[in-house]
């Protein structure tokens, strides 16, 4: 009888057991396609309730723009002490120098750094800035984050829930990266930037301009047309990137976001520098002329 039934055990262990191991990895194999695909590399969306954190985040996106390793971003990180996402994000000004590796992204800040970035890598930047989307908590998105938002409704990486809500202080779960990556690969999968600045209509509140050439002088510009203008000039700047950290510059421009974040670039007519990123091309000479004629006449 004993062996009756050991038998038996070990028959239902048999049938059971494949359905039991393939239930406790379903997670495993909803993110495999994702993998496959080479954007996570040393960054893993394993369980999709767990929050992304911005260097989860940063490295993602980093491994999904770069499908071949970057030296010039791998000597940033070392410099900076960061991961290779992280430290590439806070020099394309997408995150300021106060963000961890280990800091939580909320929703509202991943769809703000996805439409920055989107108009990093584009030939044409988002001309519309229309801050117009119909999520039925509108009143709780600030106004810097309108315009972000509202392309991210109308790109479809964006949704909302089963009430048409964004919940925009809630944390990007894994879970909600993985169907944004899915809905929006186009916009970042093997693009290459384009600027390496870009500020929504609704984003800069103050400009400081240094002068180093008019022995230090400092101007400060915080009028609407000012800082339109202003950001018409940095958005529309092109040019290569490299990783250089020599000194020699002769101005500086700080930009004040309403974010919260604070943005000091180093410029000079051949190149502009953030945080040992160097933006250079014959474009430049020109970009940084509009910015004299303009804001140091």
């Amino acid at each position: 009888m004993k062996r009756r039934y050991l038998a038996i055990g070990v028959l239902l262990l048999v049938l059971f057991y494949p359905l039991a191991h393939i239930e406790g990895k379903n997670m495993h194999t909803q993110i495999k396609p994702v993998a496959k695909k080479n954007q996570l590399k040393s960054s893993n969306l394993e369980d999709g309730k767990k929050n992304l954190t911005y260097g989860d985040f940063g490295e993602i996106l980093y491994n999904l723009v770069y499908e071949e390793n970057n030296p010039e971003i791998k000597n940033l990180a070392k410099e900076s002490k960061e991961s290779q996402g992280l430290a590439w994000i806070k020099a394309l000004s997408l995150v300021d120098g106060e963000k961890g590796e280990e800091d939580d992204l909320s929703r509202i800040e991943a769809v703000y750094l996805l439409y920055g970035l989107a108009n990093r890598l584009s030939l044409n930047i988002d001309d519309k800035q229309d801050g117009n989307f119909d999520f039925a908590d509108y009143e709780k998105i600030a106004i810097p984050y309108k315009i972000p938002t509202a392309w991210a409704q109308r790109e479809g990486l964006f949704i909302g829930d089963e009430n048409k809500k964004l919940q925009p202080k809630a944390p990007l779960t894994h879970k909600d990266f993985m169907l944004v990556l899915k809905r929006g690969e186009k916009f970042f999968k093997g693009k290459k930037i384009q600027r390496p600045i870009f500020f929504n209509a609704y984003e800069i509140t103050k400009v400081e301009v240094k002068n180093s050439q008019k022995l230090g002088l400092q101007l400060v510009y915080t009028g609407s047309d000012y800082l339109e203008e202003i950001g018409k000039i940095l958005n529309n700047y092109q040019g290569d990137f490299s990783y250089n950290p020599n000194d020699g510059w002769t101005d500086s421009l700080t930009v004040y976001s309403a974010t919260g974040a604070k943005y000091e670039y180093e410029i000079n007519d051949e190149a502009i520098e953030y945080r040992g990123m160097i933006y250079k091309d014959e474009g430049n000479k020109q970009w940084y002329s509009a910015i004299q004629d303009y804001l140091l006449k």
